[in-house]
């Protein structure tokens, strides 16, 4: 069943809960592998990040900028989701 779980605080698919939550410090070496994927940098700054099934898809700035995301899994949807995210942080809510 796909939708809002608000137990989990994310959305369910039918390959487990998409979690959205800030990065915190423990995210490191996980963002560093992401960005590794996606042949990039981990960006700068507080970011939103989508977290399935124990590992991190994405990663958003929350001041903007270009999100990183797993090349490997569908992730367009949630990058999107993620930058919606991402802007009502920037205006306080």
């Amino acid at each position: 069943m796909t939708g809002f779980n608000d137990e989990i605080g994310g959305f369910s698919s039918g390959n487990g809960a998409l979690i959205i939550r800030d990065d915190r410090p423990g995210d490191r070496a996980a963002l560093t592998r992401l960005a590794q994927r996606d042949t990039s940098r981990v960006p700068a700054g507080r970011l939103v990040v989508a977290e399935q099934d124990g590992e991190l898809r994405v990663a958003v700035p929350i001041q903007g900028g270009r999100a990183i995301a797993d090349p490997f899994r569908p992730t367009a949807a949630i990058v999107s989701m993620l930058e919606i995210r991402a802007g009502l942080l920037r205006v306080g809510l």
